[in-house]
């Protein structure tokens, strides 16, 4: 999957997708990706753990801005590679 639109920076610097010219629909009020935050509040805490692991179990059926929010490395796919990149943003390290 091609992402043409960047606009946001997550915790990494990294470019996140504008999820609105994807065509894909984002939660309320989110319209861009976060890298490691599920939840909208622009923070990648513990609370955002259970949708991490959720979309690193099954991709195909996580929506476009979750499959985007789990893929911290910016590879375009969600796997394991994102799970240190995930564990050191919620440390905060």
């Amino acid at each position: 999957m091609t992402v043409e639109t960047l606009v946001e920076e997550n915790v990494f610097g990294q470019s996140t997708p504008d999820l609105a010219a994807t065509g894909n629909d984002p939660p309320p009020g989110m319209t861009t990706c976060i890298r490691g935050d599920f939840d909208g509040d622009s923070m990648v805490t513990i609370a955002d753990l259970p949708s991490f692991v959720a979309v690193l179990a099954d991709p195909a059926a996580a929506a476009l801005v979750e499959r985007c929010a789990a893929d911290m490395d910016g590879s375009g796919t969600p796997d394991g590679i994102d799970i240190r990149l995930f564990v050191t943003a919620v440390l905060g390290w």
